[in-house]
């Protein structure tokens, strides 16, 4: 029982975690000139992200393509099989 709420805590503390990570960093990139949309300060922001998820590595290899708004939110919210991504953690935690 104690080993299931801790790991209850774990999950939910990684997906509140990864949702402040991404509302903050959309409202960096929304900030950003409309000029400059789409080009690399954009592309660097989106890296900037996953990394600081410290899921970079594993988002290249698993869309083997830099970067991009569309994949890096798809990543961190509804990959069932990175373990930081909150579809994930909302799994381990209904389970």
């Amino acid at each position: 029982l104690e080993w299931s709420i801790i790991c209850l805590g774990v999950h939910l503390e990684r997906a509140v975690q990864i949702n402040r990570i991404l509302i903050s960093k959309l409202e960096d990139i929304e900030r950003i000139e409309k000029s400059l949309i789409n080009t690399s300060i954009e592309n660097y922001q989106w890296s900037t992200l996953l990394k600081s998820c410290e899921s970079f590595d594993m988002c290249r290899r698993h869309y083997k393509t830099s970067p991009n708004r569309k994949n890096c939110i798809e990543f961190l919210l509804l990959n069932k099989y990175f373990p930081k991504s909150l579809l994930f953690n909302l799994s381990e935690v209904h389970r």
